[in-house]
């Protein structure tokens, strides 16, 4: 189970332990879903959300994605840091992606979602952003630089830690608060993530 008290590479090394389990039911509940989905049906795109509690007990968040051309699954848990109820998952490349607290709270408060409950917000947020592209912005320090990722409804901002395999995303900004040209955008999106470039390497 994961613990406030536990080192970044304790908790990336659980998750790792944690997803070839989450990956086996996934995939055993799409050919399942597959097989039970009419023909007309299968035409459209479905999504489904169940839990899981792993043999570390951590309760996962899974959602299974089935279209037309391809299935996917993405998950996601809770982790309990002293700063309050963020996120945690793994990136393609196994690198510790955490959601601060901070950010899942923007996420509701600027895309108006109203949602009171962290595993609604937790569940919105997974619906809207299943698949990450983190492009740099500029260095802090050797190793760790700020960062930001483009969604279909804004911008998340971060911090890449490289010693520490760890993709902290603090905060998000909608589409709509974005200004100016492209060098104007990266200038606005680096001087947002001023505030947290002292806490790359925690999870708070």
């Amino acid at each position: 189970m994961l613990l406030p008290s536990m080192s970044i590479t304790a908790v990336r090394r659980e998750l790792i332990r944690d997803l070839p389990g989450l990956e086996r039911r996934s995939k055993t509940l799409i050919r399942r879903m597959e097989g039970a989905v009419p023909a007309a049906v299968a035409l459209q795109s479905l999504v489904l959300f169940y839990d899981q509690v792993s043999g570390s007990r951590n309760n996962w968040i899974c959602r299974v994605y089935m279209g037309p051309r391809s299935s996917s699954a993405t998950f996601m848990t809770c982790y309990y840091s002293r700063r309050g109820l963020g996120a945690v998952t793994l990136s393609k490349e196994n690198k510790l992606l955490y959601f601060t607290e901070h950010l899942l709270q923007r996420y509701n408060e600027r895309r108006n979602l109203g949602l009171i409950r962290p595993d609604e917000v937790i569940r919105a947020f997974m619906n809207d952003n299943y698949s990450f592209h983190f492009e740099r912005l500029e260095d802090i320090y050797p190793g760790v630089s700020k960062i930001f990722c483009r969604t279909e409804s804004g911008v998340l901002l971060g911090t890449a830690h490289e010693k520490l395999d760890l993709l902290k995303m603090n905060t998000f900004l909608t589409t709509a608060m974005l200004k100016g040209n492209q060098v104007e955008m990266e200038a606005q999106l680096s001087e947002a993530l001023e505030k947290y470039k002292n806490s790359a390497d925690r999870l708070e």
